[in-house]
């Protein structure tokens, strides 16, 4: 029913009206102008739907005078207001509309074509823009949309013909509530020239509606007087009204009068809050001994009645007061996070289990360390939050305060808090509240979700860190593979901060289908993209789940993401697919590398096939997780973060079995390792840790080791290159090792080796694993140089033998542990001062006769010292480290035994629990670096 030629405005008015849309403050003048001439008038009666949660819609309009609630899937989400916009989410094409928007009271709208907006959209980008975060914040529910309606609307039904009487009750409640517009069919006649008591027309009807919304603004109630026969005015009153008061005579009839009856009828009457009885009684004209006020309130749909002498106008007044003050206490318990989504006849139950506590300014409500059993909301006034003598904060009103003393036991005020004015201020206590959460469960699940913000201590000013996730397969098997690795991603960085992930079945649930697939410059794209914004604003972590198939929401995710993870099957055809194309052409132009994640069976040792996987891409760096495994998950999550937990292993000659000790503790301890570094002799502990060895295995393989280092005659060559061919050395490995790939491993590992032709340090964390340990451990003159890929490798420990700077920069905000047996070492400090000139056979002669006991410079000595002081200064740099807050160094000190010195098995165990006793009391020594490893999820 539209109103084509419009009594309540010319076009000037609606043109002032949309001047003062801010979604279309950016159009011209004359693009206005054609909007009014467009637009037409409509009204949608109170308790009817102008939009329906999943049907259907092409109405786009602006509510001239009037007010919507908004209600998804049977909950309130907020309201619509005088100037809202409904309709916006239509333009998205088949998306449907995610709620419902019912009139509370009889609303003018105007409505416009939709046609007419959709080209506006393409030829205004900031009225495209301004449309996008209307229609965010209707499709989300992260704020209500708009506000309640300020007034509270009371409809005052007299059931006699006195007006008099009449009066004296309207006059008390006037005098009471305070800020009131009272509001009666012959004022309003006066006013319009028309009698609302009749039909009036859908122009009147508008023209009314302006008129009634004018005459109330500035007031908090209004009251609508009823007349006591059946009229027009009735109908249209109560469908304005939320509160219900019949006005009885204790000595009339009681039965039902034809104007009640015309009430009850009106379907409007069902949504009215509260329904309440005054009967009066007058001591100066006494009803009969027969009256009875049950005859009175059994026909009636009433909820309650009170019997007040006609006299007492004080208590008239406070019992209209509190008729309507009742609303108002609910409307402040929606609109609390605690309440939110519990309807209007539950906050009822909640409002009786609410204590008020008035508090004049400078007086406490509790203070710091008192018990905390009481939830707090701030009614009216402030309050001033004290911690130690220094404020802290305010709590204005609808602020909430105490949550944690509803569910913890014994907890303790955390804060004074001191009314900086007079305040009202509503409690709950423990008790009430576990009465409430069993007949409200709703409120315990708000609950919670308060709790949980709580403890993750989120700042909104933070930035979010999004991450893209594309499946590189479109098989079951590997679609299977994808959502597990997703799920525990996201529980893993979950204990890490507040986590979420988002679909496009999620998204497609949440706005439509056809917004997934938007272009970058629609009007879809724009509300997805403040959508993200707001997401990225509660949480922590942000996981944008991709699609096997390319297409615009892939796009659209690694265009939106701080880093890309591109996830596939070990054993899958590594070529690279149309998804992965696509998504690093993308990542090409912003210069970006994506990191790659390869799934492998629950039980798999080892990766398989990473070489023909690495070859083909560029990547930042690549994982292998096992399938149902949430540590390897958790270790994803710790090198994305930048948390990662990194272990060194320094050059130790022959007592790597000192490392050992270390690992025991560290292992007996549950502590992960996320990227392991080794050189010289540590290097081989260290494949052994990232090839997923125990603590037990890498014991048995290294006394192996230790037990038949010594040379034999047969090691030894013509030193030409070396002392030794290296032919045992290589058979050593090989039965350790195998023929392992260190890219393989699940663990990270580089082993480090210097590269005599370049002259620079050199980490090796690809190829074998027996040929990188092998380049890394090849003391010069003992062993042949490896040479590979035109590279000369000796040992590493000669240019740095505690080499940190080469740890991932995941560690950066993670921990570095360091195992560095090695005792304090002063080269020659003792060293015989003998001048230019020293015979060997000198020195010889006069140790066997005991003569001579002076140290002498030997040729070993100063070779290596020769060799190896650019790895003694680099020594004194991580030395410096040793006192960082998140180092931890195990340094407990073992005696060299030369560098085939271990020849007993016992001295072998013995060097290993020096360092494991060691290591164990370390730990106890860095509680903070305990309790990260207590929380990582197992």
């Amino acid at each position: 029913m539209f109103i084509k030629e419009s009594a309540v405005s010319d076009p000037l008015d609606i043109i002032a009206f949309l001047k003062q849309q801010h979604a279309l403050k950016h159009l011209p003048e004359n693009v206005l102008c054609e909007l009014a001439d467009s637009l037409e008038w409509d009204i949608v009666p109170a308790e009817k739907n102008a939009i329906v949660e999943g049907k259907p819609n092409n109405r786009f309009f602006w509510i001239h005078t009037g007010h919507f609630q908004v209600t998804r899937k049977g909950q309130l989400v907020g309201w619509v207001n005088d100037g809202g916009l409904v309709g916006e989410i239509g333009l998205l094409g088949e998306t449907l509309p995610v709620a419902t928007m019912t009139a509370e009271r009889d609303s003018l709208i105007l409505v416009a074509d939709f046609t007419k907006i959709q080209t506006l959209l393409q030829q205004f980008p900031a009225f495209t823009a301004a449309l996008a975060k209307i229609a965010l914040n209707r499709l989300t529910d992260y704020q209500l949309t708009g506000v309640r309606d300020p007034v509270m609307r009371m409809a005052i039904a007299p059931l006699f013909d006195d007006r008099k009487t009449l009066k004296r009750v309207v006059v008390a409640a006037e005098q009471a509530i305070g800020e009131c517009e009272v509001l009666d069919s012959e004022l309003l006649t006066r006013k319009l020239g028309f009698d609302p008591r009749q039909k009036i027309t859908l122009e009147q009807h508008a023209q009314l509606l302006v008129t009634l919304s004018e005459m109330e603004q500035g007031s908090q109630t209004a009251l609508y007087l009823l007349d006591p026969d059946p009229t027009e005015w009735n109908a249209l009153a109560l469908r304005q009204s939320k509160r219900y008061l019949a006005v009885a005579r204790l000595g009339d009839d009681p039965s039902v009068r034809p104007a009640e009856q015309g009430l009850w009828n009106n379907q409007v009457f069902s949504s009215i809050n509260i329904a309440t009885l005054l009967l009066l009684e007058d001591a100066d004209n006494p009803a009969p001994s027969s009256a009875c006020s049950y005859d009175w309130l059994h026909p009636r749909q009433t909820s309650s009645f009170t019997r007040v002498d006609i006299s007492d106008e004080q208590r008239i007044g406070a019992l209209a007061l509190h008729h309507s003050a009742r609303l108002s206490r609910q409307n402040q318990l929606a609109d609390i996070t605690l309440f939110k989504g519990v309807n209007m006849e539950s906050l009822e139950i909640a409002d009786a289990c609410i204590e008020e506590r008035f508090l004049k300014a400078g007086e406490n409500l509790c203070v710091q360390g008192d018990r905390a059993n009481e939830l707090y909301i701030v009614a009216t006034g402030r309050l001033t939050s004290i911690r130690h003598g220094k404020k802290i904060g305010e709590l204005s009103v609808g602020d909430v305060a105490g949550e944690m003393g509803l569910v913890v036991a014994d907890a303790k005020r955390k804060a004074t808090l001191t009314a900086k004015r007079d305040s009202l201020v509503l409690c709950l206590s423990r008790e009430r509240f576990e009465e409430l959460k069993k007949l409200l469960p709703q409120v315990q699940e708000n609950l919670s979700r308060i709790l949980a913000d709580r403890i993750t201590d989120w700042n909104p000013g933070e930035t979010a860190y999004t991450l893209a996730l594309v499946p590189l397969g479109d098989t079951p098997e590997h679609l299977a593979a994808f959502a597990d690795f997703t799920n525990r991603l996201q529980r893993a960085l979950s204990a890490m901060g507040k986590a979420r992930a988002i679909s496009v079945k999620e998204v497609s649930e949440q706005f439509g289908c056809a917004i997934s697939t938007t272009e970058e410059s629609d009007y879809g794209s724009i509300i997805l993209a403040e959508w993200f914004q707001q997401i990225e604003q509660n949480n922590h972590y942000i996981l944008l789940i991709g699609e096997p198939e390319p297409g615009p929401w892939n796009a659209r995710i690694v265009r939106q993401s701080d880093h890309t993870l591109l996830v596939g099957l070990g054993a899958q055809d590594p070529t690279p697919s149309a998804v992965e194309r696509e998504a690093v052409e993308i990542l090409q132009r912003s210069d970006t590398l994506p990191d790659l994640v390869l799934m492998h069976p629950p039980k798999a040792l080892s990766g398989h096939n990473t070489r023909a996987w690495l070859k083909s891409r560029q990547l930042r760096r690549h994982y292998h997780v096992r399938l149902e495994s949430l540590a390897d998950a958790a270790r994803v999550a710790r090198f994305l973060t930048n948390r990662a937990i990194g272990l060194v292993f320094t050059g130790v000659s022959s007592r790597a079995i000192a490392h050992v000790g270390v690992l025991k503790a560290l292992q007996e301890n549950e502590i992960p390792v996320d990227q392991v570094i080794g050189v010289s002799s540590g290097s081989g502990v260290a494949a052994m840790v990232a090839m997923g060895w125990s603590w037990q295995r890498i014991y048995k393989e290294v006394v192996k080791i230790s037990l038949e280092a010594t040379p034999r005659p047969s090691y030894f060559t013509l030193p030409y290159v070396s002392l030794m061919h290296g032919r045992e050395a290589k058979k050593t490995l090989t039965e350790a090792y195998g023929y392992a790939l260190l890219e393989d491993q699940f663990i990270p590992c580089k082993v480090m080796a210097a590269d005599l032709r370049h002259s620079e340090l050199v980490a090796i964390d690809e190829g074998d694993v027996w040929m990188g340990v092998r380049a890394s451990s090849s003391l010069p003159v003992f062993w042949p140089p490896v040479c590979q890929d035109g590279r000369v490798l000796v040992d590493g420990g000669i240019l740095n033998n505690t080499p940190l700077q080469y740890l991932d920069e995941a560690v950066s905000n993670g921990w570095i542990l360091v195992s560095d047996p090695n005792p304090p070492y002063q080269p020659f400090a003792d060293v015989h001062e003998y001048g230019t000139v020293l015979s060997g056979w000198r020195i010889l002669w006069r140790r066997l006769l005991r003569k001579d006991r002076n140290h002498y410079p030997s040729l070993a000595e100063t070779i290596v010292q020769s060799m190896c002081i650019e790895s003694f200064r680099q020594q004194e740099i991580a030395n410096s480290l040793r006192d960082l807050e998140q180092t931890v160094f195990f340094n407990k000190g073992v005696a060299s035994s030369g560098y085939f010195g271990l020849k007993e098995k016992a001295q072998i165990d013995a060097l290993m629990d020096v360092t494991y006793s060691h290591a164990v009391e370390e730990l106890k020594q860095h509680p903070t670096f305990m309790e990260a490893v207590a929380s990582i999820p197992r």
